[in-house]
């Protein structure tokens, strides 16, 4: 076995976030369903902002961590296809019980794996993705910024939140198909 077919150490930090993040996925799915459901008294802030923060820090969690995984792992086709499924599958379950579920969380990250893969086996060796991941902080500063920059293109604009700075053409919206690119219509669930 060569040095570069040894296995890598895990690194902790990475499972310990991802266990945080599932169990306030968890926590916070089972709480709305005691909220929306069951008509739990005295959960107001669930559906202000602190839920919102909440919920979009899950998310925002898990978005991360697939970014940064999907570098370091081997199998990324089948990982893609794995959580793509996964995806799919909860999405049948929540039409089961009467929920609309389309192009969910676990949607997103397995199809955006999956497309990832495309371009990266076309790069030659030296220009891997993984060592695109290896730019640093002004990489993460730049990426953190696109992410800030689109945070609202699934309503219709540039910017992030409250702050508009550009709206986009209404075409964009009008099939979903592109919701998968976040351009959804505005009957998209």
């Amino acid at each position: 076995m060569t040095e570069k077919e040894e296995k890598q150490p895990r690194l902790m930090w990475l499972d310990v976030w991802r266990g945080i993040a599932v169990i306030n996925m968890c926590l916070y799915h089972g709480l709305w369903d005691l909220v929306y459901y069951f008509r739990l008294p005295g959960f107001d802030w669930y559906s202000a902002l602190p839920g919102y923060v909440w919920q979009q820090s899950i998310c925002w969690s898990f978005i991360f961590l697939s970014g940064y995984s999907y570098a370091l792992g081997k199998n990324k086709f089948r990982r893609g296809a794995t959580i793509l499924f996964a995806g799919a599958l909860v999405e049948a379950v929540a039409g089961a019980f009467g929920q609309e579920i389309h192009y969910g969380i676990l949607s997103f990250l397995g199809l955006w794996q999956l497309l990832l893969t495309l371009p990266e086996d076309q790069l030659s060796r030296e220009m891997r993705l993984r060592s695109w991941c290896r730019i640093g902080p002004i990489g993460f500063i730049l990426c953190l910024g696109l992410f800030f920059l689109c945070r609202n293109v699934n309503q219709g604009s540039l910017g992030f939140e409250s702050l508009k700075l550009v709206t986009l053409p209404g075409a964009l919206y009008r099939s979903r198909l592109t919701a998968c690119l976040g351009f959804p219509p505005a009957e998209f669930i």
